[in-house]
């Protein structure tokens, strides 16, 4: 009774850790997606000629990055559900970023009426 008792209880923890860590990993791409769209917001703004480079963080569970239109979405994985988690901007968002895990060199950078997002 003892050993399923405590089979049980080590279960729980195990997917406890789990929720938490893509909990966590959530937050970072939030924070990322949100440094971005505001970065892009402040260069709409300011206008041509204007760029700068931000340095967000990327969690591991993000599987793609869609830019189209003002909006960003990241698609990121827990267990075998795919969220997406998206921001609105005030511009017309162009460029491609790469999903890979880390911190990214991104350039922002207005140009016309778009703002370009890339990997600096």
């Amino acid at each position: 009774i003892q050993l399923i008792i405590i089979a049980f209880l080590w279960s729980f923890v195990i997917e406890e850790n789990s929720s938490s860590r893509f909990e966590t990993q959530a937050a970072y791409a939030k924070n990322a997606i949100s440094k971005i769209v505001d970065t892009a917001d402040i260069v709409y703004i300011q206008g041509p000629p204007a760029q700068t480079y931000i340095s967000p963080f990327f969690p591991e569970n993000i599987q793609n990055i869609i830019i189209q239109g003002n909006t960003i979405a990241f698609e990121i994985r827990y267990k075998d559900i795919v969220n997406n988690l998206t921001e609105t901007s005030i511009s017309n968002l162009t460029g491609t970023l790469s999903p890979v895990q880390g911190t990214h060199r991104i350039l922002v950078k207005a140009a016309g009426t778009n703002v370009e997002i890339t990997d600096g």
